[in-house]
């Protein structure tokens, strides 16, 4: 058993890099748990606790071991920035400094080349091979922070760090052995050049080693001398001898900066997390994708720019903006969600449903083990929950408990209410319905809305206006968007009520439609978006054909909760949601094996009225007409029934004759209207109708 300050699995670690028992003790590596690693970094997350790992304490040129260093978690965090994980820590405002190898001092004067690497276990590796060798903390950790202006850009000259300037670099030799991957990174190259800059009129002489690759991925220097075993330090020499004088290359061009911006800022676990779409650049959050204007990412580019001495101009980076978007361009006819890369054994991009925790393909619910997945930028979708999903989770009894004091004992309006729910959970339009919800005054429709955004998550739900429809960019809001909540029906006289008719029979029919966007190009394309309508009164529509009206399920609501509110309902229900969720996953199964949504007969009587309301016409033919292939009836009679139907039912406006004509046909597309001489004169009669009474 050994007696390194190191567990097995550490110990296992060190070795695989080559490290000796003896470097493992002079450099003081050791193993800490979490608890002493959140003492070293001096701080801790409520959301994530630090595992245990291994200390690199720091080293510095005179061989002292102090209490700066690098912690390696055996589980690291995700990159807040969202760019793969942290494999490193560092007690947060420590000073840029380097780690020099145990033996650096002795190693001096050995007539070998310095060695500045990136990384404490390949300085190790060289340090005891007997090269003097420095780690740095990143490829540019050889220079003082710069000042930087207001903008976030840095000026002023670089500088080498303290521990640099305490080296007498006249007439030595350094060897820049940086990664394997090195040889296609443009900015790590820049890095090679610039310190090879300062420490050339430091007096040294600056040298770029290029590592092969070996086995899988890049290769550091530690590789490099295990996968060569005893021949590693020969081979190490044949290399050392073949490198190269170091250079600042060129300033590259905007599309290779745009390749290399995609590599090391977008991408995450190899997958692209950027995507231009329909004219609009999106960018992966962690869950699904968020849109950015062109004036968030332009800044950011040339900021990064700026950061990894490239062009620093707005114009230049307006340039890489170009760039970037035909690397990251997906074809305009797809239709969001969809995967970006490849679709052999993934899931129906509409079936997957993604939360803060897992994504999890929502036809599989049915069977024992549903398939589950990690979020990826893979999967290019707008949208995700704020919460985890978790199929287990605990009965939501306050949420059936205020089911039950909106409907009492009406199970099929709680079902449907249910259903819809889990209707708006995926991008599957095809059952073209939405809902609408009509009661009284504080009935509990504000709080089934609160409850409905906060379950699909507040990015994906909007809440227009049904007058706002008719504006010119009134669709530009739905646009991505899972669930448009009209809590305000009402429709003024100036309204052009047959606009909206026109756009929300289209939205739920599935049609693709032209959208006019402010300040931008305008778009064609299918809206995944449901409405779900909350009003006191049936909103008037005007829609002859009745199509309209019977794409909406109806619930009715009687009960008032005025005098009797809650105030704290809606936050007790948003503690319920992954509860509430899984009512709404079970109502999604039982309208996906039904195929269609059931009308509540609690309900039915208002479904009635709007189609009345929407097209008296169709109501003025079910109460005095007859419809038969071969009847037959005089229009201007017709016209003259349907007047004194209208006075009898209390109808102001008529419409003229051609105005009702038209209205008739939109009711009755079968119907034949032709024309014959009686008497002389020409008259039009309507084939396939007559009235009641001849």
């Amino acid at each position: 058993m050994s007696d390194l300050p190191v567990n097995n699995k550490h110990l296992a670690e060190l070795r695989a890099s080559g490290l000796t028992d003896e470097t493992i003790r002079a450099a003081g590596i050791r193993s800490i748990t979490g608890a002493e690693a959140t003492e070293f970094l001096g701080w801790q997350s409520k959301n994530y606790r630090h595992p245990d790992g291994i200390l690199f304490p720091r080293i510095d040129c005179d061989g002292h071991i102090n209490g700066s260093g690098q912690y390696k978690p055996d589980f690291p965090r995700e990159n807040p920035k969202g760019k793969g994980v942290i494999k490193y820590e560092t007690p947060p405002k420590t000073p840029v400094s380097g780690n020099f190898g145990p033996r650096f001092k002795e190693n001096l004067g050995s007539g070998k080349p310095l060695v500045l690497t990136e990384g404490a276990k390949k300085c190790y590796a060289v340090d005891q091979l007997g090269y003097p060798a420095i780690a740095l903390p990143g490829v540019w950790g050889f220079g003082k922070k710069r000042l930087r202006d207001e903008t976030g850009k840095a000026y002023g000259k670089r500088q080498l760090i303290p521990d640099f300037q305490k080296i007498d670099w006249s007439g030595r030799k350094v060897v820049i052995a940086f990664d394997s991957d090195a040889v296609t990174k443009h900015e790590v190259q820049y890095a090679e050049g610039e310190v090879g800059r300062l420490l050339t009129d430091a007096g040294a002489n600056v040298r770029v080693l290029r590592l092969p690759d070996v086995g899988e991925g890049k290769t550091g220097l530690d590789d490099f001398l295990v996968y060569h075993g005893d021949a590693g330090p020969a081979e190490l020499e044949k290399l050392i001898d073949a490198a190269e004088e170091a250079e600042t290359p060129g300033p590259q061009g905007c599309f290779d900066v745009a390749v290399e911006l995609l590599e090391n800022e977008f991408t995450i676990d190899g997958h692209p997390a950027i995507v231009w779409y329909q004219d609009q650049l999106y960018i992966f959050t962690g869950a699904s994708y968020r849109p950015v204007e062109k004036g968030e990412i332009i800044p950011a580019i040339q900021k990064w720019c700026a950061e990894h001495g490239k062009k620093q101009t707005p114009r230049h980076a307006a340039e890489v903006y170009e760039s970037l978007k035909a690397l990251c361009l997906q074809p305009y006819a797809r239709q969001s969600p969809f995967w970006v890369k490849g679709k052999r054994d993934l899931p129906n991009a509409a079936d997957v449903l993604v939360g803060r925790n897992s994504a999890i393909d929502l036809s599989t619910l049915d069977s024992p083990k549903p398939v589950t997945l990690d979020p990826t930028p893979n999967l290019f979708t707008t949208t995700s929950l704020g919460y985890d999903i978790d199929l287990k989770a605990a009965e939501p009894t306050r949420w059936l408990q205020f089911m039950e004091e909106v409907w009492g004992d009406d199970i099929e309006s709680i079902e449907t209410l249910h259903e819809f729910m889990g209707y708006c959970l995926t991008a599957d339009t095809s059952i073209q319905k939405s809902l609408m919800i009509v009661g009284a005054t504080r009935g509990g429709k504000g709080v089934i809305a609160r409850v409905k955004r906060d379950l699909i998550g507040p990015d994906n739900v909007v809440g227009p206006t049904l007058a706002g429809l008719s504006d010119r960019f009134g669709l530009q809001t739905l646009i991505d968007k899972r669930l448009a909540i009209i809590s305000d029906a009402r429709l003024g006289s100036r309204v052009d009520q047959s606009v909206i008719t026109e756009r929300l029979l289209s939205i739920t029919g599935e049609d693709a439609l032209s959208i006019e966007r402010k300040n931008k190009t305008a778009v064609t394309r299918k809206l995944g978006v449901r409405f779900m309508v909350l009003t006191n009164e049936l909103p008037r529509f005007t829609d002859s054909s009745t199509a309209l009206a019977r794409r909406f399920i109806i619930l009715r609501i009687k009960n008032s909760f005025a005098g009797k509110e809650d105030p704290t309902l809606s936050d007790k229900l948003r503690g319920e949601l992954p509860g509430i969720l899984r009512y709404a996953i079970d109502g999604l199964v039982r309208l996906r094996e039904r195929g269609y949504f059931r009308q509540p007969e609690a309900a039915k009587g208002l479904t009635d009225q709007m189609v009345e309301i929407s097209s008296p016409v169709s109501t003025f033919i079910e109460d005095e007409c007859v419809i038969e292939d071969d009847a037959e009836v005089r229009a201007p009679s017709l016209y003259a029934s349907w007047c004194e139907w209208c006075k009898t039912n209390g109808r102001v406006w008529v419409g003229d004759a051609a105005t009702f004509g038209r209205d008739l046909r939109a009711t009755l597309p079968n119907i034949d209207v032709v024309r014959r001489t009686e008497q002389g004169r020409k008259i039009r009669v309507y084939r396939g109708i007559r009235t009641v009474t001849p």
